[in-house]
């Protein structure tokens, strides 16, 4: 296949050992280095670049093959490795003290900081991976997924605003699906709280579907940047796939969340939290996003009016 023999994938994969290094490592050298807790969230941020990679790559791959310069040069890749690895190694825990904040946003600036760091790791390890050159090729897409991402850090607050109006949703919708399971359930919309068979639940922040809505919205956006530059997408098609995609999305994060509790109440708990809770968003997500990109985004796109 053409895509396996080309230059690029092969720098890709070895990118994404890099970037998968970062996602499952990082968490666990910060604590053991600054004894430092990463900030509790859905892990699916963590894989939100990847789709973003694979969307250009899908939807650029005709300039991408084109592109026939991948060398680099030492000094560029040793600068931005270190670059990488230095904005990893900053102690947040000793620059940061939230210990004593008493407002939503003082509360969250640690996680917009960790966050942050990530992000542009990921930046920097692509920088020493592929060249100043070829991101210069795209250097516009690259500039709209780097504030895009660091922009999207602050659904973080949203969800701490918001969180309470789409949780009540969910456990409204959960009291009338966990029963048609076992009329052994319980369910609190007042608190959240949902017990099924021995399995309790609280629908926090984590449950509310801000994140996959907000993960979509991004997803979404900066895929029409990609092929905006040369084709006309049309608005009205636009708004209504959006509202549509976000619709789904919230759909399947109680469908997420139901699955969670049956799997805890029927099975395990440790099963339902550690596996199904952890990474059962990021698999609905991206089979959601991968499905619009493949099938949805391509009808947005106005066809040329032939000429009389």
């Amino acid at each position: 296949m053409e895509f396996l023999r080309n230059k690029y994938t092969k720098r890709l994969i070895i990118y994404l050992l890099i970037y998968l290094s970062i996602v499952f490592l990082y968490p666990d050298l910060t604590q053991k280095l600054y004894a430092y807790q990463g900030v509790n969230t859905d892990p699916y941020i963590n894989y939100i670049p990847l789709a973003v990679l694979v969307s250009f790559s899908y939807l650029k791959w005709g300039k991408i093959k084109k592109t026939s310069n991948y060398k680099n040069s030492l000094s560029q890749t040793i600068v931005f490795s270190l670059l990488a690895v230095g904005v990893l190694l900053i102690p947040l825990n000793k620059v940061l003290d939230n210990s004593t904040t008493t407002s939503i946003l003082d509360n969250q600036i640690p996680f917009l900081f960790y966050w942050s760091q990530v992000i542009f790791a990921y930046v920097f390890s692509f920088l020493a991976i592929f060249n100043w050159r070829f991101v210069k090729r795209f250097k516009t897409e690259t500039i709209v997924i780097t504030l895009g991402l660091i922009l999207y850090l602050a659904t973080q607050l949203i969800v701490q605003l918001y969180w309470q109006k789409f949780s009540i949703v969910i456990t409204y919708a959960l009291s009338y699906i966990l029963p048609l399971f076992s009329h052994l359930t319980h369910v609190d919309l007042a608190t959240f709280q949902i017990r099924f068979l021995d399995f309790n639940v609280y629908v926090g922040p984590p449950c509310a579907g801000v994140y996959s809505m907000a993960t979509f919205t991004f997803l979404f956006i900066t895929t029409l940047v990609f092929i905006r530059k040369k084709q006309k997408i049309d608005p009205f098609k636009t708004f209504f796939a959006l509202f549509f995609g976000l619709l789904a999305t919230f759909i399947l994060n109680i469908v997420r969340v139901a699955i969670i509790v049956l799997v805890g109440g029927y099975y395990s708990p440790e099963l339902a939290i550690n596996l199904f809770h952890e990474y059962l968003s990021a698999i609905f997500l991206i089979a959601l996003f991968m499905a619009y990109l493949y099938w949805i985004i391509p009808k947005l796109i106005e066809k040329p009016r032939s000429k009389k």
